[in-house]
């Protein structure tokens, strides 16, 4: 069939509709990157996403500790960002904490809380109040 004219061009020739659409060298055919829906999806889980993360702060406390470690995970990631990793050789730096600012009482009151104290009542750390006194002299 050699002699039958099919209308296509030679083998490695473009039809000048589409020689004319070729991306030059570095160009991209899709320079943002997004498919066409993909700004209107975005959109949609922004609008859903406060629900979402209403849920995941209930399923904190899920029966199941499974559920409620993927939830936490979840809504600290989303809080604070995830954490970084520590590359191999990298010196671990710990944050430092200054307390000389605060009052006995206040420093009481902080001592009791770390050490699981149940009867420090949240104004007592707002006020900086102790019942007992001298909290930080038994550590």
């Amino acid at each position: 069939m050699s002699g039958v004219d099919t209308g296509a061009a030679p083998r490695g020739v473009l039809p000048p509709a589409m020689a004319e659409r070729v991306w030059k060298p570095g160009q991209s055919g899709n320079p943002t990157g997004w498919g066409g829906r993909y700004a209107e999806m975005r959109a949609l889980a922004r609008e859903a996403s406060p629900k979402g993360i209403r849920k995941a702060i209930e399923l904190i406390d899920d029966a199941d500790p499974r559920v409620a470690l993927v939830a936490i995970q979840t809504v600290l990631d989303r809080a604070w960002g995830k954490a970084k990793e520590a590359k191999d050789g990298e010196e671990v730096v710990r944050p430092t904490l200054n307390l000389s600012h605060l009052s006995r009482e206040e420093l009481e009151v902080l001592v009791k809380a770390l050490s699981g104290a149940r009867t420090v009542a949240p104004t007592q750390v707002v006020e900086g109040l102790a019942e007992t006194p001298s909290a930080i002299e038994e550590v």
